[in-house]
């Protein structure tokens, strides 16, 4: 077992990438790096809104998208929402359970009227705030130096979030699985559960217009806002 002081960070850096991997859908080349000099998902994209101590959405705004990296400015974009569970035995499976945490680990959220930096968890939960942002433009999710060691400053490439997902699945003695499964996956349980042009649109095949579509779990609901702005 990794028991670096490194390992908790990179662990909830992982975790985090396989909650929002499973939940959306997305292309890994959306989150990170795929390829020298590509876009990838920022801190800055990250908004927090607090309702309560515990009830929390995590709003995360997409704007890598395969099949309009081209166009410049921000022609087409998407927002996902993430709320809290509401049942404690769902906790493991709220993506506001691991990326919150890592935000303030590494000193990127504020409250956003204040402007104030958010030192702990504690502080996050007793914060009378309702809005919080992240400040810089530094990667969301960073390259480490192995699969539980120290986060760099660089941006995780594919082939680095692959490998450690292959790597997780070997611990837990599943079979070897890559990025693009989760979104197989998901692809799959939006087409029964929306239909078959509610799952394209969401996952960004043949989009036309506006379109907003609401997923509800047991454990999470999550809220797609799917925005194309003709320029």
């Amino acid at each position: 077992m990794n028991r670096s002081p490194f390992a908790t960070q990179s662990a909830m850096q992982l975790a985090s990438i396989l909650l929002l991997s499973s939940y959306s859908g997305l292309r890994p080349s959306s989150l990170v790096r795929y390829e020298i000099g590509s876009s990838y998902a920022r801190v800055s994209d990250v908004k927090v809104v607090k309702r309560g101590p515990f009830d929390v959405s995590i709003e995360l705004s997409i704007k890598n998208l395969k099949g309009f990296n081209h166009i410049s400015g921000k022609a087409h974009s998407q927002r996902w929402i993430f709320k809290s569970a509401k049942k404690t035995h769902n906790a493991g499976l709220d993506l506001s359970t691991t990326l919150i945490p890592l935000l303030i680990d590494r000193g990127v959220l504020y409250e956003a009227e204040s402007g104030r930096c958010v030192p702990s968890a504690d502080d996050f939960i007793s914060s009378r705030q309702a809005v919080f942002v992240c400040h810089g433009d530094s990667p969301l999710f960073l390259a480490g130096s192995q699969v539980l060691g120290a986060l760099s400053s660089e941006p995780l490439t594919g082939s680095a979030m692959a490998l450690q997902i292959a790597a997780l699945c070997t611990q837990a003695n599943l079979p070897r699985a890559g990025s693009y499964a989760f979104r197989h996956e998901a692809g799959n349980r939006m087409a029964v559960m929306l239909g078959a042009e509610a799952a394209k649109s969401a996952l960004g095949h043949g989009l036309k217009g506006d379109v907003t579509r609401r997923y509800v779990f047991d454990f999470c609901c999550c809220i797609s806002e799917t925005t194309e702005r003709r320029l």
